[in-house]
């Protein structure tokens, strides 16, 4: 008993109390931040259903992202989903770290959760850091943008994006658009204080195994 209580209490001493980053609700602001070039997507370039793939790589202006998820992706008109629902939709910037591209110290875009068919919804979003640290809100229709900066410089590893359960409506697709990534250049103090994570993003993965069953997949484009 003693081990198990030891145990845990290292576990929770692991977990990071405070977040590594600044949070911005404004994109304005935000791009007077980052250094000139970045990286945008739009993702304009897919239609509903035309792209169903287990991950996609964003490299532009020198720097690397790279999109993926457990099932896979599943692009809406003009943005970028999951193909099951309450899956994870993991961003990772950890192959910009290479000598050939540039570390990612700020990141941002738009986030909101979609229905099986695609459409817009109004709901809550989750994006959780790689340090454990938790940013939540409640989105627009047409999705609210969220950006993140480095408060120390070090370079962003992966960010998780789910949508949390909500009464009456289980499934829900987390969503983006517009993605930037760059480069800080200068702090200007953000506009919203980081939510610190209490557990393991890994606990997150419950409920993921959902798709599983064969009916919250959508179908991809004939």
């Amino acid at each position: 008993m003693r081990i198990i209580l030891i145990a845990v209490m290292l576990l929770l001493l692991a977990i990071p109390a405070s977040a590594t980053a600044i949070q911005y609700s404004s994109k304005d602001a935000f791009l007077a931040a980052v250094e000139a070039p970045y990286l945008f997507e739009n993702f304009s370039q897919y239609a509903y259903g035309e792209l169903v793939a287990q991950s996609l790589a964003v490299e532009k202006e020198n720097y690397l992202v790279v999109l993926s998820a457990a099932h896979r992706l599943f692009s809406g008109d003009g943005n970028m989903s999951i193909n099951c629902a309450n899956d994870l939709l993991t961003i990772d910037f950890s192959s910009s770290l290479t000598e050939n591209h540039s570390p990612i110290t700020a990141f941002g875009a738009n986030f909101w959760p979609t229905d099986f068919s695609g459409h817009n919804l109004v709901g809550p979003i989750k994006v959780t850091l790689s340090d454990g640290s938790v940013y939540q809100s409640e989105t627009a229709y047409n999705g609210d943008f969220v950006g993140f900066i480095s408060a120390d410089g070090s370079a962003f590893q992966t960010i998780e994006v789910t949508v949390p359960a909500r009464p009456g409506d289980p499934y829900s697709w987390p969503t983006l658009d517009n993605l930037y990534a760059g480069s800080v250049q200068n702090h200007m103090g953000g506009d919203n204080p980081p939510i610190p994570n209490p557990e393991p993003s890994s606990l997150l993965l419950l409920g993921t195994g959902i798709c599983g069953i064969g009916i919250v997949v959508r179908n991809a484009k004939k």
